[in-house]
């Protein structure tokens, strides 16, 4: 009951779709603990004699125990705790916009890898429609390339990974992947060498 009204104040309509809000958020909070402690380790060993160093590490240490609880609002304090800190060393700042652009690169990429696989696999599975429109499997390759029409260009990349986890899950159980793969064999040798 006491669940149930929280996940109600909060304007959730039933407590399973707030513990799910709740469970993105504690991801999120999470996310970013790592990657402030990552980024704090990194500026510690190539800047070891910071005079800073003994705080920084005392809240990182806060900020890893922080880690293993599921209060996303303690971890968000120490999160930011041990951002503050950091923030306020000569040096880091740039250090950081460096790391982030490394960080967005990195994920731009596989965010393109990622569109190219499912844009392969949702052809592959257009073309396999075509030829097998008696076959049990159908109904499930199709509500997995109308799953993929659906993600479409999104540019969030848990959305891409869960639709990558989609499309190889449902080519496993339906037990597609030699029937692609020979698919694609035919059109690669199809395609007159230039």
């Amino acid at each position: 009951p006491d669940e149930y009204r929280t996940a109600m104040q909060k304007g959730f309509a039933d407590k399973a779709s707030y513990d799910k809000a709740e469970s993105k958020r504690l991801k999120v909070a999470k996310d970013a603990a790592v990657i402030v402690l990552s980024d704090a380790q990194t500026f510690l060993r190539l800047n070891p004699q910071l005079p800073s160093l003994i705080d920084i590490a005392d809240k990182a240490s806060a900020l890893n125990a922080q880690l293993q609880t599921t209060s996303t609002d303690a971890l968000a304090t120490s999160t930011a705790q041990l951002n503050s800190l950091l923030l306020a060393v000569n040096g880091y700042a740039d250090f950081l916009a460096t790391r982030e652009k490394e960080r967005a690169e990195i994920i731009d990429k596989q965010r393109e890898q990622i569109r190219t696989e499912l844009t392969a696999g949702q052809q592959a599975l257009k073309k396999w429609m075509a030829g097998h429109l008696t076959s049990p499997s159908l109904p499930a390759v199709v509500a997995e390339v109308k799953d993929l029409d659906a993600v479409g260009a999104s540019a969030d990349l848990d959305t891409l990974l869960e639709a990558q986890k989609g499309l190889r899950a449902l080519i496993a159980n339906q037990g597609l992947s030699k029937d692609l793969t020979q698919s694609a064999a035919e059109t690669a040798s199809a395609v007159p060498a230039t």
